[in-house]
């Protein structure tokens, strides 16, 4: 009897795990974090998107956004990334030109209804160090204006003296690839062009 006790105990309980599993299976990821991973936050950033235009060349600057990313390093190297978020505040983007383009790049970002702008990362194609620094091939979702697309992006990496991490890049996007039509001012006198580049500099530091 104390035999047949012990089995449906057992039993049971196998029962319940399975059934844990089955219903929350995000708790065995939060029980088992990947092995030296650590939580980083952007401190600082400096982001621009450069254009052209039928007049002159133009630049906006992201004054408000936000990294959060996870590092393993090893020998003073990244050596292996786990989740990675860049928002940013698509409310915040400033140009030299004034108020007026702003307001039209706000427009045709559509920030009333999605005032963020965010991009996930999906995988880590390579990881390749040089000279202490580490290039990044990523794959990744970017989310502009409400519309998702997939992107492969190469970033750049270095751990800083003070145990900080700096990244860096810059990534080639057209806007109507996110259904956003190019700004235009002066009575449409001045259109922008479809192509533009994202430059980032981010440093961020252990949470």
């Amino acid at each position: 009897m104390r035999h047949n006790h012990h089995t449906k105990t057992k039993t049971g309980k196998t029962i319940f795990l399975m059934a844990g599993l089955l219903l929350f299976p995000g708790l065995l990821l939060f029980a088992q974090p990947a092995k030296g991973l650590f939580p980083y936050v952007s401190r600082a950033h400096s982001m621009f998107i450069e254009g052209t235009s039928n007049l002159h060349d133009w630049q906006t600057k992201v004054i408000k956004a936000n990294l959060t990313a996870e590092f393993a390093l090893e020998n003073n190297l990244l050596n292996a990334i786990g989740e990675v978020v860049l928002v940013a505040d698509a409310k915040s983007i400033k140009s030299d030109k004034g108020s007026v383009m702003d307001g039209k790049t706000h427009d045709a970002l559509k920030v009333d209804k999605h005032p963020t702008i965010t991009f996930r990362l999906k995988q880590i194609q390579s990881l390749a160090s040089a000279n202490r620094v580490t290039e990044i091939r990523t794959v990744g979702n970017l989310t502009i204006a409400g519309v998702t697309r997939p992107i492969t992006m190469t970033v750049f990496a270095k751990l800083l003296p003070n145990g900080e991490v700096e990244v860096w890049g810059s990534q080639k996007l057209k806007m109507t690839d996110f259904k956003v039509d190019p700004p235009t001012a002066l009575m449409g006198s001045i259109r922008t062009g479809d192509e533009i580049i994202v430059r980032f500099d981010l440093i961020l530091k252990k949470q």
